[in-house]
C-alpha cells in the first residue's frame, strides 16, 4: 500500500501515513470472487443433490424397494442353503412358461437402460463400462431363456407321460424363446423379433394354463378357459390394489377439491394435481408392447387412446378434470397417413408430426364437466423442431444435467398453446424444482434397472401437472 499524498509505501493496514501524517481512504469492500460464486453454486448443487438423496432414502418407493430386497435377500438365501428343495420339477413346470417371456422383457429392458443411460455410451471410459453392464445385463435373460430350455428337456426325459405333442410344442417354444434371445445379445434383426412373437404367444397361453390354472404342460390348450383364468388373475389382483388404495386415502387428512369433491388435503392446497398411478402406466405400457408386437403396429392408434384417456382423466387443471374423447378408429386414418409421409419425406415428417398427434389429441381433450369444451393447440412444427434441437444441444453439452431445465422449456412452449375450452393454459414450474424430481427418478430407476420408469413417469407428471393452470389473464 502506498500513501496518497506522499506516495511512499506503508503498512497495508495504515490509518495514517507516518512519514507525512495524511489520512488514507478506506480500503474499498472485496465483491465476491468467480470463485466465490462458483462456490457457492457449488455448494448450492450440492445442496439440492443431497436434498434429493434423502428424499430418495425417506420415500414410500424407497421403503418398498429396500422391503423387497431385503424379502428377495431372504429368499435367495433360503434358496442358497436349501436349493434341492426348490429344484423339483413341480416347480420347473412352473417356471418355464414365465420363462418364455424372457425375450419380450429383455427388450423392454434394453429399450427403458438406452434411453436413461444412452447418454453415458459417448463418453469415453465410462461408455465401455456402461456396454459392458449391458451385456452382463443381456446376458442374465439369455442364461435364463436357457434355464427355461433346460427345464423343459429335462421334465420331458424324466416324465414319459409330458410326452405328448403339446409337450413338445413347449420345448419347441422354449428353443424359440432361448434363440431369441441370443439374438438380441448378438444384435441379429429378424430372428429375434419373429422368435420372440412366436415364444411370447406359447407363453402367454403357458401361464393361463399350466401357472394359472395348475394343469400340466402337456394338456390341451383351451382359449376360452386361458380368458376366464386372466380375468379372474386381473379381478384379484384390482380387488387387492384397490383395498390398498383405499386404506392410503383413509389415512390420509381430507379436503375439497374446486367442486366440492373430497380429495386429499395435500391436492386440496393447490388445485391443479395428477393422480395417476405408476402400477396403471405399467399395466398400459405392458399391454402397448404386447398387442403392437403381435398386430406389427396396427393397435397403436388404440393404444395410444388410452393412455391418452387414462392421462386426461387423472389431470385436474384448477379444480376441472380433463377428459378425452378420441378412439383408435378416428385416429387410425391420421397415423397411416403420416407414417406415409415419413416415409416419403425418409423421416424428415417426423418433426412434424410430434405436433400433429398433440393438435389432435388436443382437439379431443375436454373438461369433464363442460364436454362442450373442445380443446385446441396452436404450436406449430418449426417452433418444437426448434426447442427440441436446443434440448438435444443442452443435454448433450451438459452430459444430461440440463435436462429438467429443457424440460421445463419446452412445457412452458407447449402449455402457452394448449387451450381447453376458452382456457389457455400455462406453466410456472421451474427446472431447479425439477431437478429433485429427476434425480430421484434417474437414482430410483438406475438400481431397479429400468424397473422403475413408469413410476417415474408418474412422479413428473405429479410435479409438472401440479404447476399448470389456467391463464386468466389471456383473452381468447
Amino acid at each position: 500500500m502506498f500513501c496518497v499524498h506522499c506516495g511512499k509505501e506503508i503498512d497495508n493496514d495504515s490509518r495514517f501515513c507516518p512519514y507525512c501524517g495524511g489520512e488514507q481512504p478506506p480500503a474499498p469492500q472485496a465483491g465476491p470472487s468467480a470463485g466465490d460464486f462458483l462456490g457457492n453454486a457449488g455448494q448450492s448443487l450440492g445442496n439440492e443433490i443431497d436434498n434429493a438423496i434423502n428424499e430418495v432414502k425417506n420415500s414410500d418407493e424407497a421403503r418398498v424397494i429396500k422391503e423387497t430386497v431385503s424379502e428377495a435377500g431372504k429368499k435367495a438365501e433360503d434358496i442358497k442353503k436349501n436349493w434341492r428343495d426348490y429344484l423339483t420339477l413341480e416347480n420347473m413346470e412352473l417356471a418355464a412358461p414365465v420363462l418364455l417371456l424372457m425375450p419380450l422383457i429383455m427388450g423392454i429392458i434394453k429399450m427403458v437402460l438406452f434411453r436413461v443411460l444412452g447418454i453415458f455410451l459417448f463418453i469415453p471410459v465410462i461408455g465401455v463400462v456402461f456396454k459392458v453392464f449391458f451385456g452382463l445385463v443381456k446376458l442374465i435373460f439369455v442364461i435364463a431363456a436357457g434355464a427355461g430350455l433346460g427345464a423343459v428337456g429335462y421334465i420331458l426325459y424324466k416324465k414319459p407321460e409330458k410326452r405328448t405333442p403339446f409337450g413338445f410344442v413347449a420345448l419347441g417354444a422354449s428353443v424359440l424363446s432361448f434363440v431369441s434371445c441370443l439374438g438380441m445379445f448378438f444384435n441379429w434383426k429378424y430372428v429375434t423379433v419373429i422368435f420372440g412373437l412366436l415364444s411370447l404367444a406359447w407363453g402367454l397361453e403357458s401361464i393361463a394354463r399350466v401357472v394359472l390354472g395348475k394343469k400340466g404342460m402337456e394338456s390341451q390348450p383351451d382359449v376360452q378357459a386361458d380368458i376366464d383364468a386372466y380375468k379372474s388373475f386381473y379381478a384379484e389382483m384390482k380387488d387387492k390394489y384397490n383395498r390398498e388404495k383405499e386404506k392410503d386415502r383413509a389415512a390420509m387428512p381430507q379436503g375439497t377439491d374446486a367442486n366440492g369433491n373430497a380429495v386429499p388435503a395435500v391436492m386440496s392446497q393447490n388445485n391443479s394435481y395428477f393422480d395417476g398411478e405408476g402400477t396403471e402406466l405399467l399395466g398400459l405400457l405392458v399391454l402397448t408392447a404386447i398387442l403392437g408386437s403381435v398386430t406389427c403396429g396396427i393397435a397403436t392408434p388404440w393404444m395410444l387412446c388410452k393412455i391418452f384417456k387414462w392421462r386426461k382423466t387423472h389431470t385436474v387443471i384448477d379444480g376441472r378434470r380433463l377428459d378425452f374423447n378420441g378412439n383408435g378408429e378416428s385416429l387410425l386414418g391420421h397415423w397411416i397417413l403420416w407414417e406415409i409421409l415419413t416415409v416419403v419425406t425418409c423421416g424428415i415428417y417426423s418433426f412434424f408430426l410430434v405436433v400433429a398427434l398433440r393438435k389432435w389429441e388436443m382437439q379431443h381433450t375436454f373438461y369433464a364437466d363442460d364436454p362442450t369444451s373442445v380443446g385446441s393447440f396452436d404450436g406449430n412444427s418449426f417452433q418444437f423442431f426448434g426447442y427440441g434441437l436446443l434440448q438435444t444441444l443442452l443435454i448433450v453439452l451438459t452430459c444430461s444435467i440440463a435436462t429438467p431445465w429443457t424440460i421445463t422449456m419446452i412445457e412452458k412452449w407447449q402449455m402457452k398453446h394448449s387451450i381447453v375450452g376458452a382456457d389457455r393454459m400455462y406453466y410456472d414450474g421451474t427446472g431447479l424444482g425439477l431437478f429433485g424430481q429427476y434425480i430421484i427418478c434417474g437414482i430410483l430407476s438406475t438400481i431397479t434397472c429400468g424397473i422403475y420408469t413408469p413410476w417415474a413417469i408418474v412422479r413428473l407428471d405429479k410435479y409438472l401437472f401440479s404447476h399448470v393452470h389456467v391463464d386468466h389473464g389471456y383473452e381468447y
